[in-house]
């Protein structure tokens, strides 16, 4: 046999086998394009369930398996309060072109607990609050929450500032099974009573109950329908001006749009948290409007900057779990000796305004102050909190 002859042999055997290797290429391009969710799998769920887990990602078996669905569910379930980690991945199924995702996760302690102390020098005088918060994040296993708010303040010294409240409160992040619709519903008693240099006066004693459901609108946005309720209240107001008694809403209808991109209630460092109220009193046609904007934003790896803008739905819950004012700007900072702790701790301080009440001639009287403080992440005690506001002096303002 000839050289030519052999070199066009070996060149048509070369061609035969690449195109065997584009073949072979392209079956298991063909086979990954077709890939089927047989099932899907959890672990490290000790406390939830794995239906749970399911209903929150949006995949199902017999779907094929689009990566951009895995990385939705990876985040999805890496923003719920149920787990501290989540790691999502395909493993081989039964047979050739079917795949089981394996969805694991970690969850931190189910039981959140929180307390708070602060100090407030107002209107010449010293009031103590104290505050306590107890959560369950993942109820019976199921994924549902159940939180638990006590809050007291008690004047040491000057005019009367005491005021105390009760906060129960459920959540259901996936009514009947869904992945969109939830369902929340709570219960409120407030007892306050205030007196100010001015000679105005407020006492109040209510309970309230609401419940609400809504719908996610993609990862962070929510629309819900809520009705509340006052069955008892026992309301005084003396302001100099009469003409500037409240009135209180009784039974409402209120829609509430959300949105949250914040990162961490506790220790955020970018994104925002937005509620806007709008209802009306369904027995007496009073119409009213509220809402809470909070933005965080990063200065440098250790310091953040917060802007709050707030006005609660009803004037007569007032009691706050840390005290804030209605509009703020707060400069934190990490705690240098917390860095090599897997715990979180912050320092913080800030200017704030908030309106109390009216002059005799109709004007506004408005409270600045600074309110500073420190916030730990403990094992035993969960988020702890100590904080102090000064206020300034007061000023009126015509609206």
């Amino acid at each position: 046999m000839s050289s030519r002859v052999r070199v066009r042999a070996v060149c048509l055997l070369l061609h035969v086998c690449l195109l065997a290797l584009g073949l072979v290429k392209l079956a298991g391009a063909q086979e990954a394009a077709t890939l089927v969710i047989q099932d899907i799998s959890c672990e490290g769920n000790f406390a939830t369930s794995c239906d749970f887990i399911r209903h929150q990602v949006d995949i199902r078996p017999g779907m094929v398996v689009d990566e951009s669905r895995i990385q939705d569910a990876r985040l999805r379930l890496g923003l719920l309060p149920n787990f501290t980690s989540v790691d999502v991945r395909l493993e081989k199924g039964s047979r050739r072109g079917l795949a089981i995702l394996v969805i694991h996760v970690t969850e931190p302690a189910f039981l959140d607990k929180g307390f708070a102390l602060g100090s407030a020098w107002r209107f010449g005088g010293l009031t103590e609050t104290l505050a306590a918060r107890v959560a369950d994040r993942n109820l019976f296993g199921t994924g549902k929450w159940l939180s638990l708010d006590v809050i007291g303040s008690m004047p040491v010294s000057g005019p009367t500032a005491r005021e105390s409240l009760v906060r129960l409160q459920y959540f259901d992040p996936h009514l009947f099974g869904s992945t969109r619709y939830v369902l929340s519903a709570g219960a409120t008693y407030v007892d306050a009573d205030y007196s100010y240099g001015n000679g105005d006066r407020y006492d109040i004693r209510l309970s309230a109950l609401n419940i609400g459901i809504g719908r996610w609108f993609g990862d962070s946005s929510f629309v819900t329908l809520a009705y509340s309720s006052l069955p008892s209240i026992s309301k005084f107001d003396l302001y100099q001006n009469g003409s500037a008694t409240t009135r209180t809403p009784r039974n409402t209808l209120q829609v509430v749009y959300g949105m949250r991109t914040e990162d961490d209630v506790n220790f955020p460092t970018h994104g925002w948290a937005t509620q806007f109220f709008f209802g009306r009193d369904v027995t007496g046609g009073l119409l009213f409007a509220a809402g809470d904007v909070r933005g965080t934003w990063t200065l440098s790896t250790d310091s953040f900057l917060t802007m709050q803008l707030r006005k609660e739905p009803l004037t007569e819950l007032r009691a706050s779990y840390l005290d804030e004012p209605n509009v703020s700007l707060t400069y934190s900072h990490s705690l240098s000796f917390m860095r090599d702790s897997s715990l979180r701790a912050r320092w913080f301080i800030g200017p704030g305004l908030a309106w109390y009440g009216f002059t005799a001639s109709g004007s506004r009287l408005y409270e600045g102050g600074v309110r500073g403080g420190v916030r730990f992440e403990t094992k035993s005690f969960g988020i702890v909190s100590f904080y102090a506001v000064v206020d300034a002096p007061h000023f009126a303002r015509r609206d």
